[in-house]
Parts: structure tokens; C-alpha cells; sequence
């Protein structure tokens, strides 16, 4: 009888410590090993349902992410001697005109941010155009001269601000083609 128990000793010792082996992992596993998300949760709940950082003092929250560009369509109209314009106000950012040349005359298509009124920009080449780069004038963008029954593009990124948008064509701004355009 000596003998047997010799040999059960180390076969009972061995499964006892794969048994606890076992039972040290499987409570590991459901105590100290979830995910960082679910650590967060249950530190929570034991804190009041608000989250704590490491040392116990409540989490920052998460910065809010940057909000989005802005990014506005607008379809403008030229007619000899009237720009049209599908709307007069846009928000600040990025800003494409799809401009159609809708007249029987070539037209081009200017953006200019400035304070001065739509008649009073000063005059360039023998008074027939605005002058672009005058004083109190920022030339922010152009088309340049296109044909009848074209349709061109600009994307601009424009700040807050008061614009006017000309044809530069001769003679086409002193006979009106100016139209006054704001960016909020």
C-alpha cells in the first residue's frame, strides 16, 4: 500500500496545480483583463457612474472634433450686362461658382473682396474696366475671358467678408455687370 501512494502523490499534486493554474487564469480573465472600455465602465460604476482617471479624479471629456469645412455650390448667370446670381449670401469657406456664360458677348468672372460700393471701384485701361489690384480692392479670384454657352468653374476658400463679382470684359462693368455678394 506504501507503494501506491508513492505514485498517486505526484499525480495528485500535478492535477492540483493545473487546477488551480486553471482557476488563477479564469479569474484573471473575468477580473483584471477586460478591455480598456470595459475597465472604464466598471471604474465608473464604482465611482458614482463617472468616469476617473488613474489617480481617482474625474476624466476629461473628449475634445468635440473640429467641425467640418464648409463647402458651398453657386450657380451664376452671365447675361450682356447682368450677372445672375442663384443666392447672395454664402457661409465662410470653400466657395465654387459655376459661372455660364448665358450671353450672345464673351464674359469673364472676377471675385473681388472689398468695402467700396458696387459703382465706385476704381478704373483701369482708359476707364472701360475695374482696376483689380486698385486701391481698397483684393482680387480673390478669376475666369477669364470665355465664350457664349460655356460653363466654367472656381473654387475659392473666401473669409467673412463683403465681395462683388464683375465681368472685367471692356465696358462690361460701367454698364452694370457687378453684383454685390457677402460671405457670413
Amino acid at each position: 500500500m506504501t507503494r501506491r501512494i508513492r505514485h498517486t502523490w505526484p499525480v495528485l499534486l500535478t492535477v492540483s496545480l493545473v487546477g488551480l493554474a486553471w482557476l488563477v487564469a479564469a479569474c484573471s480573465e473575468d477580473d483584471f483583463a477586460g478591455a480598456p472600455a470595459d475597465r472604464g465602465q466598471r471604474a465608473a460604476e464604482a465611482f458614482g457612474g463617472q468616469e476617473r482617471d488613474a489617480v481617482g479624479e474625474p476624466a476629461a471629456p473628449a475634445p468635440a472634433p473640429a467641425p467640418a469645412p464648409t463647402q458651398t455650390t453657386v450657380n451664376v448667370g452671365l447675361r450682356d450686362f447682368v450677372i445672375e446670381l442663384q443666392v447672395a449670401s454664402v457661409p465662410a469657406g470653400e466657395v465654387t461658382f459655376v459661372v455660364e456664360n448665358r450671353g450672345s458677348s464673351a464674359h469673364s468672372f472676377d471675385v473681388l473682396r472689398t468695402d467700396l460700393a458696387a459703382e465706385a471701384l476704381p478704373l483701369a485701361e482708359g476707364e472701360t474696366q475695374a482696376d483689380v489690384n486698385g486701391e481698397g480692392v483684393i482680387l480673390q479670384g478669376e475666369i477669364p475671358t470665355f465664350a457664349p454657352d460655356e460653363t466654367r468653374r472656381i473654387t475659392l476658400a473666401l473669409a467673412p467678408g463683403r465681395y462683388l463679382l464683375i465681368c472685367n470684359e471692356p465696358g462690361h462693368y460701367i454698364l452694370g455687370m457687378v453684383v454685390e455678394f457677402t460671405v457670413t
